[in-house]
Order: structure tokens, then sequence, then C-alpha cells
């Protein structure tokens, strides 16, 4: 940094200048200010050094001492205004360069500081702290083939430089060269295991890469070694909340809470923990104590319009929302989570307009172009949905290549995807790709879809051990001179395991329906164990005795199994395309007997809900109206007075309604009969959430089910009942497109929305 030309006599020192009645002897006031400068009396020296100076305008010494009190006082302007004057005079004082350096770097003035360290350099070749202080400048500079060359420098001299070692591991990683920073952290640890600052950054860069186990270790590490260090705990916290373990999460954001107050970004993420508990009132008073410190703080304004939108406060979310974009109207995720909230209270159109908003702000911005495929998709625009998602992804194929193949290397064997194996590339690429995959599905592509429906692994929503297990995945392919053959069902069994694991993913629907293949599983090993929930360990036993069957919340060791599989990657192995459907069975669970027995007689002996106009006995239907999925059930549920009133007007000779729907429903009944007459008929030996086997039995005692999309549907549908479902203009992927029959329950007759929430045109569009 060149000084500036100037008039030395004509400068301002300090924030004051004291005006002296008498002259000064330079001889004892120089003195006096370096005691003071020495014991830290940092304003009383600056007054002798400005005695000097007025006294003595051309007095180097003077002026670099004012510089170093000025610095200590935190008056930076000041301070390098004297070292400047000092430095015009005295050139060759790497002392005062050095100083000058440090002081541009704290105020962020980095092209300023690489000048000073490398003028110091001049005067002071080689020397360690000076290179080191160049290096770490440079490397705010984003140089970093200087900052390499820097600390490069420094080994050549040290070859046990911690430092050299420690910055050389930061550039490689800046520059994605993991493996050596990898290598120069292992040396500067070896040289100097106690430093936490080493193991902090260690444990940082095993997070980025997606390696949680390891990057917790290391922030246990630095605990162990300063029990105090607040960002272990609150990066120890992250780690727990990325693994789902929301007790342990919450532990160490209190701790590092206790440490360090006030502390925002640990409250916002201990915030976010509790909404994942929905803990929503926590939360909510986390983000608020926030923008009590800070009110433009658009990270809390974001989360708690959050908060709100899952409570359903969407006129609150939509303020939050709102505030972040009156003060940055271009903040693509304050406008896309604004879209989501259009999405969520039915507006559409809305929505689409804030997505595509989105994407013209940021083409690359992948969580816009997965919520706009969806938005489509929720509205029957299927093609418009898929062209849409497939040109996103495309685009990040172009600029992660080499993760991209990674993935689909794996991806088409069916070797499982662990996590970390998504570096490189956001979430939304997995969210992307795994609805990709749900299209294709829906649409009959099954070859395509199932290897890419895998991806719902890396989409932070299915959580198990066996996803971190050393057992080896089950794919269902044979090796034959180092090539994989692909297992077909109407083929021998080329591939056969001691003992595989079949573990439960998702909900109980999914467990019911995947169920219906684990007959045909049963040739893949010598012995199957499958793990399901426990409401349905009855069903499953009985109906498939040759099966060993667990409670899905008992995890089994590796050396209690030789492979494992996901139920849901199933279909994968055993319908692979539309035609092996034909294997499909009509019906594969067994209801008690004895209970099944019961079940009729306390129907038949209780009173009918309707009157028959007639001597035929009343027809028995077993109606379900909710679907409770956190994320479609808005819209695949109905008013019950609706679903009441077209059963009224298909059976008007009168009916017995039986409720199978599950939850609390007593403020639904009671308007129904309030509105139409019919009082819903409710077993009372039968709780259809908790007893399964009972309602299983409840099911097969009527004579047909009517429901929405719910696992009722795939209770019934398994049992071999004859069942009405009703689905919404988008209905899942497993129902298919444009068809009333179902290919995994043939007893399941479907009808659909014709237009999107209209319910009546689901009964319209059915032949009479």
């Amino acid at each position: 940094m060149k000084p500036h030309a100037h008039t030395p006599h004509h400068r301002s020192t300090g924030h004051h200048q004291t005006m002296f009645k008498h002259p000064c002897r330079v001889d004892d006031v120089l003195p006096r200010g370096i005691e003071l400068l020495k014991s830290n009396q940092w304003r009383e020296a600056l007054a002798c050094f400005e005695m000097v100076i007025q006294a003595q305008p051309s007095h180097t010494l003077a002026h670099y001492l004012a510089g170093l009190a000025n610095y200590q006082l935190a008056h930076p302007h000041e301070a390098m205004v004297c070292l400047q004057t000092h430095l015009e005079w005295v050139p060759h004082d790497c002392n005062a360069w050095q100083v000058l350096g440090s002081i541009c770097f704290d105020q962020a003035q980095f092209l300023a500081a690489k000048h000073a360290y490398s003028q110091a350099l001049v005067y002071k070749n080689n020397d360690p702290e000076l290179l080191g202080h160049l290096g770490k400048t440079l490397q705010k500079l984003e140089d970093w083939s200087g900052a390499m060359e820097v600390y490069n420098t420094l080994l050549r001299l040290n070859p046990e430089s911690v430092l050299a070692h420690h910055q050389l591991a930061l550039v490689h990683q800046a520059v994605a060269q993991i493996e050596e920073a990898l290598l120069h952290f292992q040396l500067a640890i070896a040289l100097d295991d106690k430093s936490v600052e080493l193991h902090f950054d260690l444990g940082l860069l095993w997070s980025t890469q997606a390696y949680y186990q390891l990057a917790y270790l290391q922030f246990k590490r630095c605990l162990m070694l300063d029990p105090k260090h607040h960002p272990s705990h609150f990066n120890c916290g992250l780690i727990k909340h990325k693994e789902r373990s929301w007790p342990e999460a919450i532990e160490h954001f209190d701790h590092a809470l206790s440490l360090h107050d006030p502390y925002p970004v640990c409250w916002i993420a201990k915030g976010q923990t509790l909404m994942e508990q929905k803990h929503w009132a926590l939360a909510q008073a986390l983000f608020e104590r926030v923008l009590e410190i800070q009110i433009d703080h658009m990270d809390a304004w974001l989360n708690l319009g959050l908060v709100f939108k899952a409570q359903k406060q969407f006129d609150l979310a939509q303020q939050c929302f709102v505030q972040i974009l009156s003060q940055d109207p271009d903040h693509i995720v304050a406008l896309n989570n604004l879209g989501l909230l259009c999405q969520s209270m039915g507006h559409h159109e809305l929505a689409t307009d804030c997505f595509i908003q989105c994407q013209n702000l940021d083409p690359s911005y992948l969580a816009a172009c997965v919520n706009l495929s969806a938005t489509y998709e929720k509205m029957g625009h299927y093609a418009k949905a898929m062209d849409g998602l497939q040109a996103g992804l495309e685009r990040i194929c172009i600029e992660s290549p080499v993760a991209v193949e990674t993935l689909t290397r794996l991806l088409m064997r069916g070797d499982g995807m662990p996590a970390q194996l998504l570096r490189g590339l956001p979430i939304e690429w997995a969210i992307g790709q795994r609805n990709l995959g749900l299209m294709l599905l829906r649409s009959g592509d099954f070859e395509r879809g199932w290897p890419l429906y895998d991806y719902r692994f890396l989409c932070g929503e299915v959580t198990s051990k066996y996803t971190q297990t050393h057992r080896p995945w089950f794919n269902g392919l044979a090796e034959r001179g180092g090539r994989g053959e692909s297992l077909q069902r109407h083929c021998p069994v080329r591939h056969r395991v001691k003992k595989l694991l079949i573990w439960a993913e998702q909900g109980v629907g999914d467990e019911i329906m995947f169920g219906s293949l684990l007959s045909e599983a049963m040739p893949l090993a010598d012995e199957l164990v499958v793990q399901v929930d426990a409401r349905l360990l009855g069903l499953f036993k009985r109906s498939y005795p040759e099966i060993t069957f667990i409670e899905r919340s008992l995890e089994l060791d590796d050396a209690q199994f030789d492979a494992h599989l996901p139920m849901g990657s199933l279909p994968r192995i055993l319908r692979p395309d539309l035609a092996s459907f034909e294997a499909q069975p009509l019906a594969y669970l067994m209801a008690d007997p004895e209970r099944l027995l019961q079940v009729k007689a306390q129907l038949a002996a209780s009173c009918p809900g309707a009157i028959s106009h007639t001597t035929t006995p009343l027809r028995c239907i077993g109606i379900s109206w909710r679907s409770h999925n956190d994320t479609f059930g808005s819209q695949r549920s109905l008013a019950l007075v609706r679903l009441v009133k077209q059963l009224q007007s298909l059976h008007p000779t009168g009916m017995r309604l039986i409720n199978l729907q599950y939850g609390e429903v007593q403020a639904d009944t009671d308007e129904c009969f309030e509105q139409t007459g019919v009082r819903l008929e409710q077993m009372a030996t039968v709780d259809n959430f908790r007893d399964l086997e009972g309602l299983a039995c409840l099911i097969q005692s009527c004579d047909e089910v009517v429901s929405v999309d719910n696992s009722t549907v795939h209770l019934a549908g398994a049992l071999g009942q004859t069942v009405t479902a009703l689905l919404p203009l988008s209905a899942d992927w497993r129902w298919l497109e444009q068809t009333n029959e179902n290919v995994w329950y043939p007893s399941v007759r479907l009808i659909r929305q014709t237009a999107l929430g209209d319910w009546d045109s689901c009964w319209s569009s059915q032949p009479t």
C-alpha cells in the first residue's frame, strides 16, 4: 500500500489532541510514554506520544508508537495514519509493516494487508510469522495458489510447521482437493494433538463431506480438550439434527447456549429441531427471541413463517415471508417458501408464479424446479411436470458430472445409497430424482422408475440403522464373470443368501402393499426375516407362517443377517414391468378366524344405522374419509357429510355405514348425523388405529368398503375385500394413471376426480 502524499505536521494522530502551554522535553516524555505502553495504559501513552509529535512532527518513533497505542485503543484509522507516516520516513521497518498489515486484515482490507505483509517480507525474508499472516490474507482473497505457495515455503523452512499443515488443509479443502486436505490435517494433528482448532476444522471437513459420524467424533474430541468449547457443542447438535436424534441435538444446543449467550444461530438451530418434533410454541419463542435482538434477521423470519405454516396459520406465515421480501425482493428462499405456502392453501396458480420467479432469478435453483414440478403434478399436468423436472436435473448433470455418474452407476446396480454419496449435490437433486421416479412409476414405466425410487433414502425422510450397516444391500443380482445379470421372475433363482433381512421403512399402508411380494421373496434366502409394524405382526405371521416376522422397532445386529433390503425395494426385483403384476395375489392377509366370528356376531346384533324400505337386508358399507398423510392428507381427504350424501344417492333403499376411520371422528360423525340423519356405527371393541387385527375383522364383516386413499384401502385390498377407492386428481403413484383397475389389489376399484378438489366429479365420471 503506497502512502498518500501529505504534510506530516497537519495530521491528527488520535481522537483528541492535547495543547501544551510549555515546550515539552522529548527526552523526558518519550520514555514515560514507552513505560505507559508497556504497562497497557494505552490512553496515557498516546497522550505522551502526541506531545512528542507536536513538539517534533518528524519524530518517526513517536508516530510508530502512537500507531501501536491507537491500535490497542481500537482506533484503526488513526493507527494506520500514524504507521503510514512512520513508514514514509522509515520504509524498511518490517515491524511497522507487520502491524499495519494486521490492522488492515482486521478491517477486512485484505489487498492492503497483502501489500503490507509483502513489504515486511522484503526486509525480513522468509520470516515464518509473516509468511503465516500473508498466507491467511491470501486465503481471504481466495488466492488459493498463492496461499499454497506461501505455506509450502513455510514447510520448506520448517517441515513440522503445524500452522502450515493446518492452513494447507483448509486451502485444499477450499478447492475440493479433499484427500490432500485430509493428509495435511493428519500431519498437523500428529504434530499437535491437543489443538482444539485443528480437531474442530477437521470435524467441519468431515461434516461437509457428509461423514457425520467422523465429524461428531472430532467435535467430541474438541470437547474432551475444552469442555467449554461452545462451537463444538453447536456442531454436535447440528449432526444429531441431521441424524434425526432430536433429544441429543437439543442437549448439545442447550450446552452451547449455557456457554455462550446471546447465540442467535444456535437459537435458530434449536428452534428447527423443535419444529421437527412439532413443538411449535417452543420453536416460535426462540425465533422471536432472535428478532428481539435483530429485527431484520432473515433466517429468523423465515423459520417463524415455517412455524406458522405448519400450524396452518397461513396469514401469519405469509406476513413473515412478505417481511423478508420487503427487505430483499430477490430473496429466493423466501420466495420459494411463499410458493409452498400458496400450494398448501390450494392457490396453485400463485404458487407456480412464485416458483417461476425463482427460476428467473436463478435457473440453477433446483428447489424451485422441484416445487414447480410438484405443483404441476397436483394440478394434473403430468407431462409439464416431468419435462420441467428433467430439464432442471439435466442442468445439475452438466454442473456435477462426476458425482452424478457415481450415483447413477450405484443406482443401476441397486447396491444401496449411503448419504455421503450426495456430497457435492443439493438434496433437491435426490428429491427431484425420487419425484421423477414416482412419475415414471405412475405412468407404468417400472423399468426406469424403480431405480429412481431408491433416491428416497437420500431425501432425509427414511431413517434406519440399516442404511449404515456393513452387511450388503441385496440387489437380486447374480455374478457371472464379474458382470451382473438381473434376477427375473420367470428364471431360476441365481442369487440366494442364507439369511435375508427385509426391513420396514415407510407407513403401515406401504408395509401392507409391499408385503404382497413376500411369498415370491422367499426363494431369495434360506431364511427370510421381515420387520413390520407391531400392529401388523399377527396378520403377517398368520398369513406367512414360513417367514420370521419381528417388530420394526427391534433392530438386529449385523451378525444376525447376511444381507438386507428395504421392503420398498422388493418390487425392483419382483415387479420389473407391468406384465410381472400378473403374479399379484387376489388376497394374501388372513384375519383371525375366531375374532372374525365375534365381530360378525356383534355387527349382526347391533342396531342398524339406517332404516330399510324393503325386506332386503341392509347393505353393510365400511367407510373411511380422511388421510393423515403430512404432505398429501388434505388433498386426499373429503368431508364425511359429502361422502354420506353421495352414498345415500347410490343406496336409496337404505344402508348401514360402519366407521373404519382411525383418529378422532366424533365431531365429523355428529355433523353427519345432523345434516343427513345417518349415524355411523362404531364397533366399541375395535380401535381402528391401534387394533389392526380387529380392524381387519371389521373390514371383512362388511359387504364392501368405500375409502379415500389411506391405509384402510391397503388393508381391505390385502384381505381381498371389495373396495371403492376415491382418488384425488393427482393420485399417488401406486394407482397409476387413467385406469379404474389396480395392479396391487385386484379387488380394489379406483374412481378418480376429473377436476382438482371436486369429489362430486369422482362419482359422476363412473359408468352407471
